[in-house]
């Protein structure tokens, strides 16, 4: 491990690593409509579950450190509009602190909450929950992919494309039968063929970009692109977007060094 990776990597020790930049699962990842837009998100309890899982339940910590009202209002309620009923909306702001090896990492998250119910009380619970929950995993989200932080890439190229990973009845993601049920601990020290073949995916990825990058020629593009033809028929299997972002970078690249040798 080099300097500035193990800078990065302190102060978690290799397990916890290896969980924070596994890719997200796909099953934890949920879809809602807003302002004509479909947006991608993780629920609050898993999260909580992952921080958990990573962390340890003694190892992390959450505070609101601000919960406040910011509107307020009567409104009508349901499909006809026809019941009166408040509408309010919070923002809150939490602080996470995780303890490990022998330090404590804090991180704050800021969110937003909005409640309807025909009980005032009712609206502000539900407004103040939702900002509570919004801001911890906004926190939580600076810690790498299983919090959601892989869902700000457009391209969710770091969300595991085969669902089923992390369910107790796991298959396996080429030829279907079923995998072995690990404790996240055993299943750390013994990944399972389902992870083990994501992340050889990634690392490929990784490591066929970074070799595109310092190409110098186009000739050396395409012989980058034949020797490692089996890397890429594997990526290509695990995840099509990352294949199709590899080649479409080797196609640009090659352009670029046609035009300066031109």
């Amino acid at each position: 491990m080099t300097d500035i990776a193990a800078k990065l990597a302190a102060p978690f020790n290799e397990e916890q690593i290896a969980w924070l930049r596994a890719p997200l699962a796909r099953d934890h990842v949920k879809s809602r409509q807003q302002a004509g837009r479909t947006l991608s998100y993780i629920e609050g309890w898993v999260a909580i579950a992952e921080a958990n899982r990573i962390f340890g339940f003694g190892g992390w910590d959450r505070e609101t450190v601000e919960c406040r009202c910011i509107s307020e209002r009567e409104t009508m309620m349901g499909a006809n509009k026809d019941r009166p009923g408040w509408r309010v909306a919070y923002v809150a702001r939490v602080r996470i602190t995780v303890r490990a090896g022998g330090q404590a990492i804090v991180r704050e998250g800021t969110g937003y909450g909005s409640g309807i119910d025909a009980d005032e009380g009712a609206a502000h619970e539900s407004a103040a929950k939702e900002s509570e929950t919004d801001a911890m995993k906004r926190g939580l989200m600076t810690f790498g992919n299983p919090f959601g932080l892989a869902l700000y890439d457009k391209t969710q190229a770091e969300v595991e494309p085969i669902a089923g990973r992390g369910r107790a009845n796991t298959t396996h993601p080429l030829n279907g039968e079923p995998s072995p049920i690990l404790t996240p601990v055993e299943a750390a020290a013994h990944p399972t063929e389902r992870e083990r073949i994501v992340l050889a995916a990634r690392a490929h990825r990784e490591r066929i970009t970074e070799a595109l990058g310092v190409a110098t020629t186009p000739d050396l593009i395409d012989r980058i692109i034949e020797d490692n033809s089996q890397g890429l028929t594997l990526i290509k299997t695990v995840h099509p977007p990352a294949y199709d972002t590899l080649m479409a970078l080797a196609v640009r690249l090659k352009g670029e060094l046609y035009g300066a040798t031109g």
